[in-house]
């Protein structure tokens, strides 16, 4: 049954990386400059 003992901790893993997910993220917060980009658009 190794491979369910390696799903198992697969699972575990993913469960994991989706609590984290669910936090709060500086990433995810929309940027203000959005509109008007620091960096200059290619021409």
């Amino acid at each position: 049954h190794k491979i369910s003992d390696s799903l198992r901790g697969v699972v575990k893993r993913v469960n994991k990386e989706a609590a984290t997910m669910t936090l709060p993220n500086p990433v995810e917060v929309p940027d203000p400059n959005i509109d008007d980009p620091v960096l200059p658009e290619p021409v």
